[in-house]
């Protein structure tokens, strides 16, 4: 049963290191997208997607975490 524990604080570790990039690399695309927007109530609703996804990323990596342990 400790093997298979290990296991699975492996894999989600990887998976956290993976969400992390994935986050990173959504952040920086959506950022240079809205270099282009003029004026701040074009970017308002971008910036809030990014929160969003990031909060909800965080809390899910959280709860799989409290999962494991």
């Amino acid at each position: 049963m400790d093997i298979l524990v290990e296991v699975v604080h492996s894999l989600a570790i990887a998976f956290l290191a993976a969400v992390v990039l994935l986050m990173i690399v959504i952040t920086y695309s959506i950022w240079t997208t809205v270099k282009g927007a003029k004026h701040f109530d074009e970017k308002l609703p971008i910036f809030t997607l990014i929160v969003g996804i990031n909060v909800v990323t965080l809390v899910a990596i959280q709860g799989l975490f409290s999962l494991t342990t």
